[in-house]
């Protein structure tokens, strides 16, 4: 049933790596998990192994902690998703004035594109658009603040130390 649930990447790894032992393939799979949730996992996997006890209570701050991190991501779709719907409408609503500007105004748009720096700023407009559109898809879809959070956390927790 676990096997079911991993990407085809992971699966060509654990099948890469099945004459390895347990330590070994957890320590093999660090790369493939770059977070510093895995780092506290193996820990308390260790610690399971030395000191034995209830993995449940072990590990309720790596599961309080995955929980926080798992509700910072989706915050992030959430407010991604709104910050696309917005996009498009202004984006929407500024094609439309140049589409309407086009058809309804013909006359008043002859007299426009008869203009030397109509042209141009077109074209500058359209540069700005992709530009932009640009900048937004790299921050919508940029995780990188959760790895960011947890470096804020571990200094946080070393200050009051």
């Amino acid at each position: 049933m676990i096997e079911e649930s991993l990407s085809k990447e992971l699966k060509n790894e654990v099948d890469n790596i099945t004459h390895l032992n347990v330590d070994e393939k957890l320590e093999y799979l660090r790369s493939y998990f770059d977070s510093s949730l895995y780092d506290f996992f193996i820990k308390i996997i260790n610690q399971f192994q030395y000191n034995g006890g209830d993995i449940i209570g072990i590990s309720q701050l790596l599961i309080f902690d995955s929980r926080k991190i798992e509700t910072a991501l989706d915050n992030f779709l959430s407010v991604s998703k709104r910050k696309f719907v917005e996009f498009i409408v202004l984006w929407g609503i500024t094609m439309a004035i140049l589409i309407i500007l086009q058809v309804s105004l013909s006359m008043f748009y002859q007299t426009i594109i008869e203009m030397p720096f109509y042209a141009p700023s077109i074209f500058i407009f359209f540069i700005i658009f992709l530009f932009i559109l640009y900048v937004f898809l790299k921050h919508s879809y940029n995780l990188g603040f959760i790895n960011d959070w947890r470096e804020k956390e571990n200094e946080k927790s070393t200050k009051k130390n």
